[in-house]
């Protein structure tokens, strides 16, 4: 017996996500209602407690590397010192392998 479905969820996206939901409904070859239901229900999602502390860590040393690559392009520095920033990823690197054991 089919179980009478009477209640709606809704929520906003912007026009790139909802290209990609579409898309990923139409490979899924179902309407994106069933396809976004199917993936609700189906796929666990683990919380990794300290993860989202570790952005601001990460895109720091993404801005610092574009930086030091326009100066680079630019001819403004001959030859950049990355130890630091190698330091820094290697010890967020660190930080979110421990995080993983922990699951």
């Amino acid at each position: 017996m089919r179980m009478k479905r009477d209640r709606f969820i809704g929520f906003k996206v912007n026009e790139y996500e909802d290209r990609v939901i579409r898309g990923k409904a139409r490979s899924y070859k179902a309407n994106v209602s069933t396809f976004l239901r199917a993936t609700a229900l189906t796929k666990d999602i683990i919380v990794i407690d300290g993860i989202r502390e570790l952005l601001p860590q990460l895109k720091r040393i993404g801005n610092n590397l574009n930086q030091l690559t326009v100066l680079f392009r630019q001819n403004n520095i001959d030859n950049p010192d990355l130890a630091v920033i190698k330091k820094e990823f290697a010890t967020v690197v660190h930080e979110v392998k421990e995080k993983l054991k922990a699951i």
